[in-house]
Parts: structure tokens; C-alpha cells; sequence
């Protein structure tokens, strides 16, 4: 096998298998957090703000704690896995997911500019 296709094999697997592990991560958190929420109903808009930005911070860094540069062990000898963990489905996986990172920061990003331009009055009619 070619070292470079060997090397994008790995680290694709690898990726895969941080997302596969940081989804469940995270949505456990978001669930939890949601339900304490849900108990604190007269909780300031400021203060709910810093809890979804933090909660935010930690499904995003979930998703490369468990990265070591080797395959989880979530790849590795899962039965009822929906589909065989051949590097072509980890290489789409990771893809997709780098992708739409990338699309949803760049959303990000333009809104945060618009919002700027809305606070300083230079912005007026509505996007």
C-alpha cells in the first residue's frame, strides 16, 4: 500500500472515530444541560448564554480529545456497527464532517461581521 494513501487511511479512521465517540459525548451534555435549564426557568438570558457557549466549547473540543493519531476503539471489533470501518467510509466520514465545519464557521463568522456592522449603525436594512 502506498505510505501517503496508508497515512490519510489512519488518520481518517482515526477522525471517524473521535466524531463517532464525540457525538454521544456530546449529546449526553446537551441533554443534561437542557434538563437543568428546564429547572431553572427564572435563569437570566446572560447567564444561559454563558452556559450553551460553554457547553458549545465542550462538544467542539470533545471531538479531539479522544484523538491520538490511531483508530478508537469504537472502530475496532463492533458488532452492531452500521457499517464495516473500511477507510473509505472513516475518509467520507472525516470529509463530510471537515466540510460542514468549515461551512458552518464560515456562517459564523459572517453573522459576527453583520452583527458588528449592526452595532456600530452602518448596517441598516434587514439581511
Amino acid at each position: 500500500m502506498n505510505p501517503l494513501l496508508h497515512a490519510i487511511s489512519t488518520l481518517s479512521a482515526a477522525l471517524a472515530g473521535s466524531l463517532v465517540s464525540a457525538i454521544w459525548e456530546g449529546a449526553i451534555l446537551v441533554l443534561g444541560v437542557a434538563l437543568c435549564l428546564r429547572i431553572l426557568p427564572d435563569l437570566s438570558a446572560a447567564a444561559r448564554w454563558v452556559v450553551w457557549t460553554n457547553v458549545f466549547a465542550s462538544v467542539a473540543v470533545f471531538a479531539f480529545l479522544p484523538f491520538n493519531g490511531q483508530p478508537s476503539p469504537e472502530w475496532k471489533g463492533i458488532s452492531g456497527f452500521p457499517f464495516p470501518p473500511r477507510s473509505i467510509w472513516s475518509f467520507a466520514i472525516a470529509s463530510v464532517w471537515l466540510v460542514l465545519t468549515l461551512w458552518r464557521g464560515a456562517q459564523l463568522i459572517s453573522s459576527a461581521i453583520y452583527l458588528r456592522g449592526l452595532r456600530n449603525g452602518r448596517l441598516v436594512s434587514a439581511r
